[in-house]
């Protein structure tokens, strides 16, 4: 998977008094992302140093509701000498989560940039949802899996997405290959690719993380449908700075299997999920 391609958005989103922006510093230089191998090439085999960015963006991905919480986490980070090792109880479920967002939010963007449904009302996240369990065999991810992860994370839904798909990407591209940033000092063991985790991955390229997650959010943000969705909500999506100094990348778009369209079409709308059952013609009453 190559990170390239532009967005067209069907219409300009609309601007809203209230907004959450995660309180993350500006990059101290302009950052503009164009060889994506080069650049995880890089962050991979450099000596690792935490940087204020990666700490703050991290801490809202972990924890976006409870604000107690990311600056309990937060203390915890900091006072880490590697804080690549860091695996609290909790971190791995989470990022496990982050998967099921992931493939709810891919697919509701690509379902809605392809212009896909447009007969059925258009891209939704419920249909996403479905998608998405339709789509995954493994035990425990029905439909109420996926809504809760979604319900969960959808307000960092956009830096979720940017870090799984960047997480993805160097996987398929460094194969079998050992991670030296992970050698905060000389007698520290490196890691395996198979090792490395989503998390790592905010950590080691935030303005990575941040540079796709900004076309992400400008989506996120546009009105693609004037069906009311449970999907975004502009007063609670936490949003990125507008000086933060990285300008954005655009994320790839899928194209939408014939088989998922088929899924996508038999769906019964408002269904979510349910099974459908044939009517029954109430039992005639009895004489008296």
């Amino acid at each position: 998977m190559v990170l390239k391609g532009a967005i067209v958005l069907p219409e300009s989103r609309s601007p809203v008094e209230i907004m959450r922006t995660m309180n993350i510093p500006p990059f101290p230089k302009p950052v503009e992302i164009s060889d994506f191998e080069s650049l995880t090439n890089a962050r991979l085999s450099d000596k690792f140093s935490l940087s204020e960015q990666a700490a703050a963006l991290v801490e809202y991905m972990l924890y976006p509701v409870s604000e107690a919480t990311r600056a309990s986490f937060a203390s915890t980070l900091g006072s880490l000498p590697d804080p690549l090792r860091l695996n609290l109880k909790g971190m791995s479920r989470i990022q496990n989560r982050w998967l099921r967002v992931t493939d709810v939010f891919h697919i509701y963007y690509d379902t809605a940039i392809g212009g896909h449904q447009a007969r059925r009302g258009g891209a939704t996240i419920s249909k996403a949802v479905h998608l998405a369990a339709k789509n995954t065999k493994s035990l425990g991810t029905g439909e109420a899996t996926f809504w809760s992860a979604w319900k969960a994370y959808k307000d960092v839904a956009t830096a979720v997405t940017a870090t799984v798909l960047i997480w993805d990407n160097a996987r398929r591209i460094f194969k079998n290959e050992y991670l030296e940033a992970f050698r905060t000092h000389d007698d520290a063991e490196p890691i395996t690719l198979d090792q490395l985790s989503p998390f790592h991955i905010v950590l080691l390229m935030p303005d990575f993380v941040l540079a796709v997650a900004r076309s992400f959010e400008d989506f996120a943000l546009t009105k693609i449908t004037s069906r009311v969705d449970v999907g975004f909500d502009p007063e609670t999506l936490w949003r990125i700075p507008a000086n933060i100094n990285v300008a954005s990348v655009s994320p790839p778009v899928r194209a939408i299997r014939p088989v998922d369209k088929l899924i996508l079409n038999a769906r019964r709308a408002g269904n979510r999920g349910r099974r459908h059952k044939t009517p029954v013609d109430p039992p005639a009453p009895k004489p008296l």
